[in-house]
């Protein structure tokens, strides 16, 4: 659920009186009460002190709803020719056809701190950020900056035009706010960020560069929101979800360390969008095969009870190591696997009631020693769509999960780039919605 926005006339009233307050007690040049909303009234821009601004392409989030950054810049120079203290507050807004879309926003803002040092050298700059989900349309976004040590302050005007409407995905964000400011979320830690394995030493550095290598899947959420959107699934009747993924690293990729780590990220990120399908007339539920110890990590769990943390959880438990029994069976992990598939697939053909049966599967692509004779045949009446979303470890690599579902026709996806995956999942979602 979406907060409750409080009035535009409670925020103006709390930004006013902190503003007045602030600048009684430093005794600078006078501020107009209604600040910033006279500022914004006149449309101009006015730039007291010096700055550089600039708005970002949108990007898409990990939850695949699109996200604009705004960044205003102050030299060194230009921040030490307007006084030797500063107080800098921020206010943002975004309105529709000159009606607003949000209530005035004050992100926290870092002030210039003298002792601050830069690579050995003291720092006094000032970077401002702004960032906003926003959905299809045509915004301008108002922008004011106070220093309340000296009075002095900036207005900015941007237009933002953010395509899509008739896209699916978006449709899916309709009781989310046009334009939602969020708190900038902190950088990530080098150890939660996988990479694509690269040689930096040796002869080999010159082809880490011209080789092609496996990108990472994953969106940027700089702005933090706890909500998670759902994907609903509005048609008549009864539909049945199953989504179907290999939480184990395929067997090419056991024992290298910098492909394990990337492997677990892509598909969590892949499956912490696509178990956000949510069909209220029907089932949902995750299947996840460990063909290590040959176990079920996930065995029908309920989508809505899938977090992203229980999938982090249970794929950090995944080590890239096989043990000796697992490496004797090696030449039975690909018939595990088909009948994992073959038993959902029975299930949906067997099925008399009417019901619609989709059948996701995630996973990288992977090749099985024993790959002759894992097709699944096809029965007469399956009512029963499947997808298949993979992606790829190693350039060129063979893939026996496509042939498995060959009788079925598969939907292949294989998304390159996060708005790739977006685009393909848009594409599925519409057939299922």
């Amino acid at each position: 659920m979406i907060p409750p926005k409080r009035s535009a006339l409670s925020v103006i009233g709390v930004l006013t009186f902190a503003i007045v307050t602030s600048a009684s007690q430093s005794k600078t040049a006078s501020v107009p009460d209604d600040f910033p909303l006279s500022a914004w009234q006149q449309r101009k821009e006015v730039t007291q002190i010096p700055w550089t601004f600039r708005v970002g392409k949108p990007s898409i989030r990990t939850d695949l709803r699109q996200e604009v950054r705004l960044a205003g810049y102050i030299r060194e120079d230009d921040l030490r020719k307007s006084g030797e203290r500063h107080d800098f507050v921020m206010f943002a807004r975004a309105l529709e056809r000159d009606n607003a879309v949000t209530s005035i926003y004050s992100p926290p803002v870092p002030n210039p701190d003298p002792n601050s040092l830069f690579f050995g050298f003291v720092n006094q700059s000032a970077s401002f950020i702004l960032q906003a989900i926003v959905r299809p349309g045509k915004y301008r976004v108002e922008v004011a900056l106070l220093d309340r040590a000296s009075g002095k302050y900036n207005t900015r005007f941007e237009s933002v035009t953010i395509e899509g409407e008739s896209d699916p995905i978006e449709r899916a964000f309709e009781t989310f706010d046009k334009v939602e400011f969020v708190p900038v979320s902190p950088p990530p830690s080098r150890d939660s960020v996988a990479m694509p394995p690269m040689p930096v030493t040796g002869p080999d550095i010159m082809a880490a560069f011209t080789k092609p290598r496996p990108v990472p899947l994953a969106g940027s959420s700089f702005g933090f929101t706890p909500d998670r959107p759902s994907f609903l699934i509005e048609k008549p009747g009864t539909t049945h979800i199953s989504v179907i993924t290999i939480t184990s690293p395929p067997e090419q990729a056991v024992g290298n360390t910098g492909v394990i780590p990337l492997f677990q990220s892509n598909l969590s990120n892949l499956l912490s969008v696509v178990t956000r399908l949510h069909a209220p007339n029907g089932t949902a539920k995750l299947t996840g095969v460990n063909l290590e110890d040959q176990t079920r990590a996930f065995d029908e769990v309920d989508l809505k009870d899938v977090t992203p943390e229980l999938l982090d959880t249970a794929f950090k438990k995944e080590t890239g190591f096989v043990s000796l029994d697992a490496l004797a069976r090696s030449r039975e992990l690909g018939t595990s696997f088909r009948d994992t598939l073959k038993e959902r697939l029975l299930r949906a053909e067997n099925d008399n009631s009417g019901a619609r049966h989709a059948i996701v599967v995630v996973s990288a692509a992977a090749a099985f020693q024993n790959s002759s004779g894992l097709t699944i045949r096809r029965g007469a009446n399956c009512h029963c769509q499947v997808f298949y979303i993979r992606f790829v470890l190693f350039p060129g690599e063979r893939d026996d999960i496509d042939n498995m579902l060959e009788e079925y026709k598969p939907q292949v996806f294989e998304p390159m780039t996060w708005r790739d995956f977006r685009e393909d999942f848009g594409k599925i979602y519409a057939q299922l919605r």
